[in-house]
């Protein structure tokens, strides 16, 4: 949960990058960038841009998803454990 956006993260070990939707940053300023993101069943997701948000000031993709993702590139760089018996992240 990012309290100052006040946004719920999906945590996705799988996802490479982090993301954030299109629709929180519809009044943000963000670089355009002109890219799609390709999902595990090989679903194309355009891609809007970036934006550095939240405390961590991460670099997150701006794409048409539903939920905000923090992805393995996010995780490792901030040296993220994730505890399941006590379900955070630490």
């Amino acid at each position: 949960f990012d309290r100052r956006n006040k946004l719920n993260f999906l945590i996705d070990t799988g996802s490479e990058i982090s993301i954030v939707p299109v629709r929180d940053n519809a009044n943000s300023l963000f670089r355009s960038t002109k890219s799609k993101l390709v999902t595990l069943n090989d679903t194309e997701i355009e891609c809007f841009g970036h934006v550095n948000c939240g405390v961590f000031h991460w670099r997150f993709k701006i794409a048409n998803v539903r939920l905000p993702i923090l992805g393995v590139d996010f995780l490792e760089h901030n040296g993220c454990v994730i505890d399941l018996c006590n379900r955070r992240v630490k």
